[in-house]
């Protein structure tokens, strides 16, 4: 044994196997025959230690609804949506993996929200919520939020520090609806502010997308256990016309135009933006120019940057918040600013 760990130490601590396969092999010459390395290298062991890889795949699949909840909050992300919303909630439901987004302006609204969550869940499925898996966040540990769980007879599972792979599923679903919600922005030049909405839309449309954790479904599907009618979806970003309801004159206009910025959940209808007054009307009875977007009149620099700013607060995060109330500055953008959008050289 002395002579195996002087030999360790002389080749710069080289794994044991090496330094036996250079022994047995005569890989080189004036080495002795050396033994294994019965005790561990303790200079090996601090210089050298890795992480614990983690599995491929998870050891645990829940088989029923809510058997097990995934939850991570995202943020802060910047500009702040119209409604000042700076987080977003995302839960995945682990059998099915069905997803539900909701917005927030701070932290500490957090546990309330899944609350709500967990209660609409609960009726929809005639479900019990199980258990729910979180990272440590001060959000999700609070005493009252604890206290909460206990009496409910739920399970609470947390990642250990800085082991975000421990909850992958909805790690990884939260790259995947920020990635969408970025795609959804460019397609048709809508600002920034605007995240709040595509990540919602983004949640709607992958809860009707394959995934590699179903086979042949849906979470849809997996979740309401019926195939989804996709008839409804349009082209986020596009022109859209609602047809005015107030009392108007023989000669007045009967549709105005605005921007469709997402799904009205559970009112079969869509959420229209008028950029002129910032505000959503959410309506049924709308047509749709998909092929063309509103000219936001922001200069080509700008709009880089607050993209670049979502990017990089996109990295950590249904219900339906409201995007467009009363805030900020109103726009008054002329009708001229409908365009179309730009095409790919060389295409008709």
């Amino acid at each position: 044994q002395d002579e195996a760990r002087r030999w360790h130490e002389r080749y710069g601590h080289l794994h044991d196997k090496a330094i036996q396969k250079l022994s047995k092999e005569q890989l080189v010459r004036g080495m002795p025959d050396v033994e294994h390395l019965e005790h561990p290298c303790d200079t090996c062991i601090v210089t050298k230690q890795r992480r614990r890889s983690f599995p491929s795949e998870a050891l645990y699949r829940a088989q029923n609804q809510l058997e097990l909840l995934h939850g991570d909050l995202c943020g802060p992300i910047s500009p702040p949506t119209p409604g000042g919303n700076r987080y977003f909630l995302l839960l995945v439901d682990d059998a099915t993996r069905f997803m539900w987004l909701v917005l927030l302006p701070s932290k500490d609204v957090a546990a309330e929200a899944i609350k709500k969550v967990q209660a609409a869940a609960e009726l929809e499925s005639g479900c019990k919520l199980k258990a729910l898996r979180t990272d440590n966040g001060g959000e999700f540990t609070a005493m009252e939020f604890a206290n909460y769980f206990a009496d409910q007879g739920i399970k609470r599972q947390f990642t250990a520090p800085y082991s975000p792979q421990q909850n992958g599923v909805v790690e990884r679903r939260n790259q995947t609806v920020v990635s969408m919600a970025r795609a959804l922005l460019k397609q048709r030049g809508l600002p920034a502010q605007f995240w709040g909405e595509a990540v919602m839309t983004a949640v709607h449309l992958l809860n009707r997308a394959p995934t590699r954790a179903l086979q042949g479904r849906t979470p849809y599907e997996a979740w309401h256990g019926r195939a989804p009618s996709v008839t409804h979806l349009k082209t986020f970003g596009c022109m859209a016309y609602t047809k005015k309801l107030t009392h108007l004159g023989k000669l007045d206009d009967r549709g105005e135009p605005g921007v469709f910025i997402g799904y009205a959940e559970g009112a079969k209808a869509y959420r229209i933006l008028d950029p002129a007054t910032q505000r959503v009307r959410i309506s049924r009875d709308v047509v749709f120019d998909e092929d063309r977007g509103w000219g936001w009149g922001t200069p080509e620099p700008e709009a880089t940057g607050a993209m670049e700013e979502f990017t990089r607060h996109g990295g950590v995060h249904g219900g339906v918040s409201m995007v467009g109330g009363s805030r900020g500055s109103a726009w008054r953008i002329p009708f001229s600013s409908i365009i179309a959008p730009r095409r790919a050289h060389g295409a008709s």
